[in-house]
């Protein structure tokens, strides 16, 4: 797919590896690659933001999705990358608005499809987190009793039956 146009910003402190991602992406897909050591500038409408959660713990992180919807007002979207599987942080990072999830361990070739599907307006998280976070969200309807079927005469099903 051929992002020409897009944008990707990728936040992080690792300035030497974010570099070396960003001219992957650029060479790959077309986008247009930015780094930025944290979420300060409002990002134009349509910029997709890769903030970087390598050796982040789960309380930083979770406290960093608690400042705030990942999905503000400027239109711009966001997705982790270099996720630790073991943080079980997955339905909190989709409750704050996290629309992409790339793990520590994902191929480079599962980044670019999924980053390319997240500009064409999907998410990119694993099905089965997917699922258990929507089945989480659902309102269970109020139970329903049975109503108790009344005993009909032959003739009454006779009728009923025409």
């Amino acid at each position: 797919m051929n992002l020409t146009g897009k944008t990707v910003r990728i936040v992080g402190m690792r300035r030497l590896h974010n570099e070396v991602l960003a001219e992957f992406i650029r060479s790959r897909l077309g986008a247009e690659c930015q780094l930025a050591s944290g979420i300060h500038v409002d990002p134009l409408p349509g910029t997709l933001l890769l903030l970087d959660c390598l050796g982040t713990d789960r309380e930083s992180l979770l406290c960093r999705l608690r400042q705030g919807p990942l999905s503000g007002s400027s239109g711009a979207f966001f997705a982790l990358f270099n996720l630790d599987r073991n943080l079980d942080i997955e339905k909190e990072a989709l409750a704050a608005g996290v629309r992409g999830l790339f793990f520590a361990d994902d191929s480079a070739d599962t980044l670019l499809k999924g980053i390319s599907l997240l500009f064409a307006g999907e998410f990119w998280v694993p099905r089965r987190i997917l699922s258990e976070y929507l089945l989480s969200r659902i309102v269970s309807p109020p139970q329903i009793l049975p109503a108790e079927t009344p005993r009909l005469t032959r003739r009454e099903r006779e009728v009923l039956g025409l």
